[in-house]
C-alpha cells in the first residue's frame, strides 16, 4: 500500500503487487512529486507521478530495458535524466522521449561495492556534459562526467574518486550553503564501526558522531540545507532513538594541514598540491586576503592517500600531478576543474618495478612529449639505487590503463641520487640530456646514447650530499644556472653552458659556493620567477633571499649575495616552492607557512 501524507493528512494513494524494497524519491514540485518504487520478487521498476493537489497518482511508468540481473540500490533524475545504481556497483542512464525512458549509456563499476546515492553536482546550467556525484559502500565517492554530445554514443568518465576518513559505509550524500551564501558543501554520511558520521567534506570537519551501534541498524535522516544541522533517527533493543543538533558540539578554531612534517610541494593549476610523512597528499587553493579569518590563507580542496610511504617528490605537469614515494610507488593524477569545486581522479600507477620493489623513487623530472598531441608524457625518474630512467607515459584509452614505456636509463656509482632533471635536447638526439645530483656531493651531465644515457661531465659541488636542487635557463641555448643546497650547510650557485667546440654538449663554466650559508642542512631552494633571486629553507628555521648576478657566458663565477634573513615558524623545513599565480613562496616542515617575496 502507498500512502501520502501532506497538510497533516494521511491518504491513501493504491497497492503495488509486491513488498516495498525501495521507495526513492526522484523529484518535487510545488503541485507534486515523483518517486521510483522497487519490490519484491517483481522485475518492474516502476516511477509514480503523485498529484499534492488531487492526493492520487497522476503518472505510472514502467522502466523498462533494465537488465534482469540489476538488483536497484539508488536512483537520481535530473536534467532530463535518470541514472540508477545497482547493488554490484553498476550504473545505467535513462532519457525521457516520449512518455517512457530509455536507456542510452552503461557505467561499468569501479569495484563491486553497492551505490548508496547519486546527486548532481551544483551550479551546472544542463547543458553537455554533466555532473554528478555517487557514493558506494566500498569506501569511494565518485563523481562523474557524462558526455552527451548530438550524434555520438553517451560517454562517462571518471572525475574524481577517493575516500572520506570514514567508510567503507558510506550511505548519502547532499550539498547545502550556509546562511547568506557562499561556496556549496558536499555533506556525506555513513558509518565506522559502531558510529553513525555526518562529516562536511569541503570544509573537512565532523558535523556529528553518534553512537548507533552501527550500519545494521534501521536508520534514517534529514538532509538539511544548513550544513551543521543533523537529525538522525535509529532503532536500538525495540526502542526509537533520535539524535538531533542545530550545530557540532566543537567547532575548529584553526584547521590544520598533515599528520606529520611535510616533504615535497609543487604549485601548478593555479594550486599547490603539499605531500607528508603521513603518505597524504593535499591540494589547497589561495585564499583571498578577505576571506582569512583566524585559519590560514590557503584551504584544503582536496587530499589523496594512495600512498604506503612518506611522499618524495611531487611535479605538476598541464592538468595532471604527479606523486612519488617508496616501494617504487608513482601515481599519475588527473585534476579538473568543476563548477563545485576540483575533482581528481588516479589516471595511473607506474608498474614497471624491480623485483623486489623496495626502491624509493627520490625525484623525477616530467613534461609533455611535445612529438605527440596525445597528452603523452615524458618522465626521468631518479631511483635510490643510483640508476634513473626516463619513461614515456601514454594515457589510458576508455576502461583502460596507462602505459609507460622506458626509453633509456643510466647507472651511477654507488651513490644515491637525490635529484634529477631534463635539460635541452640536443640536434638529432632522440632524447634530452640530463642532469642528476647525488649523495656524494656531485653533480653530473649525461647524454642518451641509445637505450643508455652516458656521463659527459660530472663536478664536485658539495661535501656531502646534495639535497635541494633548482634549474634556471638564461636566454635561448646560452646555458643553465643550477642552485644546490647541501647536508654540508651550503649554498651553490654553477653555471652550465654549451662547450666550445660546438657540439652542444653542456660543461661546468663556473661556480660559487657560500660556506655556512646556514646553521643547518639546506633542504629546498627554489628561484623567483622574473628576477635573479633563489630563496632557500633550511632546518635552522631561517627563510633566506639570495641575489645570483653575473654573466653566464662570461667566463667568470657568479656572485652571490645574501638579501634578506628571516626566522620561519616551520621546524624542520623540507621543502620550498614559488607560487607563480601569486608572485609568494610557500614553505613546508612541519607545517606550512606563505611568505611574500620580492622579486
Amino acid at each position: 500500500m502507498l500512502y501520502l501524507y501532506a497538510d497533516r493528512r494521511l491518504s491513501r494513494l493504491g497497492s503495488v503487487p509486491g513488498k516495498v524494497l525501495n521507495l526513492i524519491p526522484l523529484s518535487s514540485k510545488d503541485d507534486s512529486i515523483a518517486v521510483l518504487i522497487t519490490m519484491h520478487d517483481c522485475p518492474d521498476i516502476r516511477i509514480l507521478t503523485v498529484s499534492l493537489g488531487a492526493r492520487d497518482i497522476s503518472s505510472d511508468m514502467s522502466l523498462r530495458a533494465v537488465d534482469e540481473r540489476f538488483v536497484l540500490t539508488s536512483a537520481a533524475q535530473f536534467y532530463g535524466h535518470l541514472i540508477i545504481g545497482s547493488r554490484n556497483g553498476f550504473m545505467e542512464v535513462f532519457t525521457a522521449q516520449d512518455g517512457a525512458y530509455t536507456r542510452i549509456a552503461e557505467i561499468s563499476p569501479r569495484s563491486g561495492g553497492a551505490i548508496t546515492s547519486i546527486v548532481p553536482l551544483p551550479g551546472q546550467t544542463g547543458l553537455s556534459p554533466i555532473s554528478f556525484l555517487t557514493t558506494n559502500r566500498d569506501g569511494m565517492y565518485r563523481i562523474y562526467e557524462l558526455d552527451m554530445t548530438d550524434g555520438q554514443s553517451p560517454r562517462a568518465r571518471l572525475l574524481h574518486e577517493t575516500p572520506p576518513p570514514f567508510g567503507p559505509q558510506i550511505e548519502d550524500a547532499w550539498f547545502c550553503e550556509e546562511e547568506g551564501g557562499g561556496p556549496a558543501y558536499l555533506i556525506l554520511t555513513g558509518f565506522r564501526s559502531k558510529d553513525f558520521i555526518a562529516w562536511n567534506e569541503t570544509k573537512r570537519e565532523y558535523i556529528a558522531v553518534v553512537d548507533c551501534g552501527g550500519a545494521h541498524r534501521t536508520f534514517a535522516h534529514s538532509k538539511s540545507a544548513r550544513p551543521d544541522r543533523i537529525h538522525f533517527a535509529f532503532t536500538k533493543a525495540t526502542k526509537v532513538y533520535i539524535h538531533s543538533q542545530e550545530r557540532p558540539a566543537s567547532r575548529t578554531l584553526k584547521p590544520g594541514s598533515h599528520g606529520r612534517e611535510v616533504r615535497a610541494i609543487a604549485s601548478g593549476a593555479g594550486y599547490f598540491a603539499t605531500g607528508s610523512e603521513d603518505t597524504t597528499i593535499r591540494i589547497w587553493e589561495r585564499l583571498e586576503d578577505a576571506e582569512v579569518s583566524l585559519g590560514a590563507p590557503f584551504r584544503c580542496v582536496t587530499s589523496m592517500n594512495a600512498h604506503t610511504t612518506g611522499l618524495q617528490c611531487l611535479r605538476w605537469c598541464g592538468e595532471r600531478l604527479l606523486s612519488s614515494g617508496g616501494n617504487e610507488d608513482l601515481f599519475i593524477w588527473r585534476v579538473s576543474r568543476l563548477p563545485a569545486g576540483l575533482a581528481v581522479s588516479c589516471e595511473a600507477i607506474f608498474r614497471d618495478k624491480s623485483p623486489v620493489g623496495d626502491l624509493r623513487i627520490t625525484d623525477m623530472d616530467v613534461c609533455a612529449d611535445e612529438e605527440e598531441d596525445s597528452g603523452a608524457l615524458r618522465v626521468t625518474m631518479a631511483f635510490s639505487n643510483s640508476v634513473f630512467k626516463t619513461y614515456r607515459y601514454e594515457p589510458p584509452a576508455p576502461g583502460g590503463e596507462g602505459k609507460f614505456e622506458v626509453l633509456a636509463r643510466g647507472e651511477y656509482t654507488g651513490a644515491c641520487f637525490t635529484q634529477v632533471r631534463s635539460l635541452g635536447r640536443r640536434e638529432g638526439a632522440a632524447l634530452p640530456d640530463v642532469l642528476t645530483a647525488s649523495t656524494d656531493g656531485y653533480i653530473a651531465l649525461w647524454t642518451p646514447v641509445g637505450e643508455s644515457y652516458a656521463t659527459t661531465s660530472v663536478a664536485r659541488i658539495h661535501q656531502s650530499s646534495i639535497k635541494a636542487l633548482d634549474l634556471r635557463t638564461v636566454g635561448e641555448g646560452a646555458g643553465y644556472v643550477v642552485t644546490t643546497g647541501g647536508d654540508d650547510n651550503a649554498l651553490a650557485v654553477t653555471w652550465l653552458t654549451p662547450d666550445s667546440e660546438g657540439m652542444g654538449a653542456l660543461t661546468v663554466s663556473g661556480r660559487t659556493i657560500v660556506r655556512s650559508a646556514h646553521a643547518a642542512a639546506i633542504n629546498g631552494v627554489v628561484g623567483l620567477t622574473g628576477g635573479n633571486r633563489v630563496v632557500s629553507v633550511s632546518n635552522d628555521q631561517r627563510v633566506k633571499v639570495w641575489e645570483v648576478s653575473g654573466d653566464v657566458s662570461g667566463g667568470k663565477p657568479p656572485t652571490v649575495r645574501l638579501v634578506e634573513d628571516m626566522y620561519s615558524g616551520v621546524s624542520d623545513a623540507c621543502a620550498v616552492e614559488y607560487l607563480g599565480c601569486t608572485g609568494e613562496v610557500v614553505v613546508g616542515g612541519v607545517g606550512t607557512e606563505i611568505w611574500r617575496v620580492d622579486t
